[in-house]
């Protein structure tokens, strides 16, 4: 019996991370995400970025990809974060 070919992946790969915004003096969560920061974001990163449960964290996520070397080059790029001068300016 000769192999099935099939059209579509059998899956789907995404890549999430998940930041918490920690105060610089207290080094504790922050009560709530600045609005200003999140705005920020959602521009910086065109849509790849979500709110999650916990209101200081976020979510930075690609969309679903059938292989692991496109979510890669997707994902958002989000090293040096820690010194953007929004988030300084913020804290």
């Amino acid at each position: 019996m000769a192999p099935m070919l099939l059209r579509d992946p059998l899956f789907t790969i995404g890549i999430e991370e998940e930041y918490l915004l920690v105060d610089q003096a207290s080094r504790n969560l922050v009560r709530e995400m600045p609005q200003a920061l999140f705005e920020e974001c959602e521009r910086a990163l065109r849509g790849q970025v979500a709110r999650e449960y916990l209101k200081s964290q976020i979510e930075v996520e690609t969309a679903a990809q059938t292989n692991t070397r496109t979510a890669a080059d997707e994902r958002p790029p989000c090293a040096g974060w820690r010194d953007a001068p929004l988030l300084t300016a913020l804290l």
